[in-house]
């Protein structure tokens, strides 16, 4: 019975595995350092360590996908709120087709926060990005305290953003 009751714990604990998933980033870990080509913007370049003494939400999203395009207009507005307070969106594009889709989708929406194609280093940095859109808020002091799996309504990241920002 000991070995039969040991079995089916080791059982559940590797079904709960298959359903739960690789190991990812977790809250409180430092944010992966990266520094990628900007698409827009004022800087040539999105280093990621610039940014510290910032709260900053980083959403990797692809211009194909449509709840990333959902979402653009939600961060576009958190960027207008909260930029003054210190905060910025980091759009991370998975597109694969290089930046001319990202180009048309910046002009066409008016992104008005930093962009760049996310490289796959940076993605696996992240924990692996297994679908999108997928975000990361990251604290003054550059912990990643929050991650948000696929399409998150604005109310939610305003809410939390507001006690990050404390």
């Amino acid at each position: 019975m000991k070995l039969l009751g040991k079995m089916t714990i080791l059982m559940i604990l590797m079904a709960g595995m298959l359903v739960v998933g690789p190991p990812s980033l977790q809250a409180a870990t430092k944010v992966p350092d990266f520094s990628l080509s900007a698409i827009n913007g004022k800087n040539k370049v999105i280093d990621i360590r610039e940014y510290r003494g910032k709260v900053v939400l980083v959403v990797f999203w692809a211009t194909w996908c449509q709840p990333c395009m959902h979402e653009v207009p939600s961060l576009i507005s958190l960027q207008k709120e909260f930029g003054a307070q210190g905060f910025s969106v980091i759009g991370l594009s998975v597109d694969e087709g290089g930046s001319s889709a990202v180009t048309r989708v910046i002009k066409k929406t008016g992104i008005n926060y930093p962009v760049a194609l996310a490289s796959s280093k940076v993605s696996r940095d992240f924990g692996g990005i297994l679908g999108i859109p997928t975000a990361f808020m990251v604290d003054r002091s550059g912990n990643v305290v929050k991650r948000y799996s696929g399409w998150t309504s604005h109310k939610i990241i305003a809410d939390d953003l507001k006690q990050v920002l404390k």
